[in-house]
C-alpha cells in the first residue's frame, strides 16, 4: 500500500461510518419511530425519529469549537485519532440499546444521548479529514480532499444495500423480531473503530502544519481571530455547508423516506435509486473536484449551483409520474449537479484560510452549516410536505437555497477581486 493510499485510507473511514450511520438511520427512522417512541400516530413517531437525527447535528457546532480548537493548536494527527473512537463506541451502542417496550422513556433518552456523542466526534472527523488530505498533498489539493465525500457517498451507498439485501431476500419482517437491525450498527462501529486507530495512531502530523509549528507559535484562539479579521469568509462557508449537507441528506437519506411514505413505491425500489443515487455522487465529486484544481473553485461550483437552480422543481415533479426508471434518472442528474458544488468545496473554504486558523474555520463553519440547515432536511421537508401536500415542495426548496448559494458564491468572489485590486494598487 503507497503513503497516499494509506493516508486516504485512515482518514476517510471515520467519514464512511459517519454517513453509513446516518444513512442507516434515516432508512431505519419508520422502524425506529416505531422501536423507540410510544406515540401511536404515525406521522408524530416519524417526526420525533427525524427529531433525534436532527439533536445530533445540533451538538456539532460545539464540539467542533472544542476540536477544531485542539486541532490548531495541537495537530490534526492526535484529534483525528480521539474522532474514530469517539465515533465508533455511540454507534456500536445503538445496536445494543433496549427498546420503548423493554425499559419505557428511557429507551429514547438513551438513543438521543448516543446521537448527541456521535454528532460531537462527528463534528472534528470530516473536518478534520479534509485538512489532513488537502495540506498533506502537493499537487491536486482539491481531489485529494474531495475523498472524504467520496467515502460520505460509499458510506451511504453501503447503508442501502444493507437494507435492500433484507428487503430483497424477505428478511425485512424479521429486522424486528430477530433484531437484525441491530447488526449494522455494532459491526460498523466496531470494526471501524478498531481499524480506524490502528491506522491513525502511526499517521505522520501534516508536513503544512509541521512547518506551522516550528516556525510560528499557535494562535490562542483561532476562532476568535478568524471572527475578528475574516468575517465575511466564515458566514459564507457556513452558508457553503448547510447548502451542500441539505442538499445531499434531500437526495441520499431523505428520499428513500419521501418515495416509500410520499409515492407509495416499495423499499426494495427505494433503496436501490437511493443507492444508485449516492453512488453517482460519490464517483463524481472527486471527478468535479479535480476539475477544479484545473480550471478553479468558482467555476465548477458555479455550475452545480446553476444546475440545481434549473433543474430541481422539473426533476422533482417529474418523480410524482415517471417510472422508477424516469426518478433514478431525474435524481441522478440532481446527484450530479451536487457533485459539482460538493466536490470542491472542502479545498474552497481551505483555500481561504491560513495554516493556523483552518481546522477551526472548516470544522466550526462546516458544522454549523449542517447544524442550521443539513440536518433539519428530513424534518423540514415531511413537515412542509403534510402542511402544503405539495408533493413537489423539495424541489421549491432546493432552488430558493440554490439561489441564494450561487448570488453569495459570487458576490465574495467579486468582493475578494475587488479588494485585492484595491490591496495591489496602495
Amino acid at each position: 500500500m503507497t503513503r497516499v493510499s494509506r493516508l486516504a485510507i485512515s482518514n476517510t473511514l471515520g467519514t464512511f461510518l459517519e454517513y453509513f450511520d446516518y444513512t442507516l438511520y434515516g432508512f431505519s427512522a419508520p422502524l425506529i419511530a416505531h422501536l423507540f417512541f410510544s406515540t401511536k400516530d404515525r406521522l408524530s413517531s416519524l417526526l420525533l425519529a427525524w427529531g433525534v437525527f436532527f439533536i445530533s447535528f445540533l451538538v456539532r457546532p460545539f464540539g467542533a469549537i472544542l476540536l477544531g480548537h485542539l486541532g490548531d493548536r495541537l495537530g490534526r494527527r492526535n484529534v483525528l485519532t480521539a474522532c474514530i473512537l469517539l465515533m465508533g463506541i455511540p454507534t456500536c451502542a445503538i445496536g445494543f440499546l433496549p427498546t420503548y417496550q423493554q425499559i419505557g422513556v428511557l429507551a429514547p433518552v438513551l438513543l438521543m444521548l448516543c446521537r448527541i456523542l456521535q454528532g460531537f466526534a462527528i463534528s472534528g472527523e470530516f473536518a478534520g479529514c479534509s485538512v489532513y488530505l488537502y495540506e498533506t498533498a502537493i499537487r491536486y489539493k482539491g481531489f485529494l480532499a474531495s475523498l472524504t465525500t467520496c467515502a460520505s457517498g460509499f458510506g451511504m451507498l453501503s447503508a442501502s444495500l444493507w437494507i435492500f439485501a433484507f428487503s430483497q431476500f424477505g428478511l425485512s419482517e424479521h429486522l424486528v423480531t430477530n433484531n437484525y437491525w441491530r447488526l449494522p450498527f455494532i459491526v460498523a462501529g466496531l470494526s471501524i473503530a478498531i481499524i480506524g486507530y490502528y491506522l491513525r495512531r502511526s499517521l505522520p502530523e501534516t508536513p503544512k502544519f509541521s512547518e506551522f509549528s516550528q516556525h510560528r507559535q499557535a494562535l490562542k484562539t483561532p476562532l476568535v481571530a478568524i471572527f475578528k479579521h475574516e468575517p465575511i469568509t466564515f458566514v459564507l462557508s457556513v452558508l457553503l455547508a448547510g447548502y451542500t449537507t441539505f442538499v445531499t441528506y434531500t437526495l441520499c437519506v431523505y428520499t428513500a423516506s419521501y418515495l416509500t411514505e410520499e409515492l407509495h413505491y416499495a423499499t426494495e425500489v427505494a433503496l436501490l435509486i437511493t443507492a444508485a443515487v449516492g453512488l453517482v455522487e460519490s464517483l463524481a465529486a472527486p471527478l468535479f473536484a479535480y476539475l477544479s484544481d484545473l480550471y478553479g473553485r468558482v467555476k465548477i461550483m458555479s455550475i452545480g449551483t446553476l444546475g440545481i437552480i434549473m433543474l430541481a422543481i422539473p426533476l422533482f415533479e417529474g418523480l410524482n409520474h415517471g417510472s422508477w426508471q424516469l426518478i433514478t434518472l431525474n435524481l441522478c442528474t440532481l446527484a450530479i449537479c451536487l457533485a459539482t458544488f460538493d466536490g470542491p468545496m472542502m479545498a474552497y473554504v481551505l483555500d481561504q484560510f491560513s495554516v493556523g486558523k483552518r481546522y477551526s474555520a472548516l470544522g466550526v463553519s462546516y458544522n454549523l452549516g449542517v447544524a442550521l440547515m443539513g440536518g433539519s432536511a428530513p424534518l423540514l421537508l415531511s413537515y412542509l410536505i403534510a402542511k402544503t401536500h405539495n408533493k413537489a415542495m423539495p424541489g421549491i426548496f432546493l432552488t430558493g437555497l440554490a439561489t441564494i448559494t450561487l448570488t453569495a458564491l459570487l458576490s465574495f468572489a467579486f468582493y475578494r477581486k475587488f479588494k485585492f485590486s484595491r490591496v495591489s494598487l496602495a
